[in-house]
């Protein structure tokens, strides 16, 4: 994405060692926690495109995404010592980047609105009739509003599952809620949207 980020107070560069970039997430934290910094930087290369667009699909704004990217890994980056397990690095640092951006939505008092194409995805799931609502702009802007009315919670599990792509387990895991929860959560987020479309085509 062209932009650099400084992830301590001093610039961290990215490592060429190959060796180091084969190893998993365990032995980077690991070998982090030690002092060594190209492995951290080889976990920021890990991640940090995957947690910026999440990040930007709650925002959708380009500046304020990066730097609530790089606060988070400057946050990672301290608290890496007391993280007791580092198998959990990923679902750790999304929660970290979520819970940024909830409190920063939180102060804004505002949701951004959403890319079509994960409106699209969104909407689309086991049921046509949004997806030929949105071959009409009209329908795109109802689809925003929808989505909108949401209830916080249910907009989070959205992001996690429906775009991003992450598991029932990992989005409990980062949402610290049960399973059952984010299911719950997931259907009736899509439901709405689906009742809310249908009552303004009706």
């Amino acid at each position: 994405m062209g932009n650099s980020i400084a992830i301590c107070p001093y610039e961290i560069e990215k490592s060429n060692d190959q060796n180091k970039a084969t190893l998993g997430d365990h032995d980077l934290v690991i070998q982090s926690c030690q002092g060594n910094q190209s492995a951290f930087a080889l976990l920021v290369s890990r991640y940090q495109e995957k947690l910026y667009r999440m990040i930007y699909f709650m925002v959708h704004h380009q500046e304020e995404s990066w730097d609530l990217l790089q606060d988070t890994f400057i946050k990672a980056y301290h608290g890496l010592p007391h993280l007791k397990n580092p198998e959990i690095f990923k679902s750790w640092i999304t929660k970290i980047a979520f819970n940024l951006t909830l409190n920063h939505l939180k102060r804004q008092s505002r949701f951004h609105k959403h890319s079509d194409d994960v409106l699209l995805n969104i909407a689309n799931h086991k049921d046509s009739s949004p997806q030929k609502a949105l071959e009409e702009e009209e329908s795109r802007e109802l689809l925003r509003k929808a989505i909108s009315l949401l209830p916080a919670k249910q907009k989070s599990v959205l992001v996690l599952c429906d775009m991003e792509g992450y598991s029932y387990k990992e989005a409990a895991e980062i949402l610290k809620c049960r399973i059952g929860t984010i299911m719950s959560r997931l259907f009736y987020a899509r439901n709405s949207i689906r009742e809310y479309l249908k009552s303004v085509e009706s």
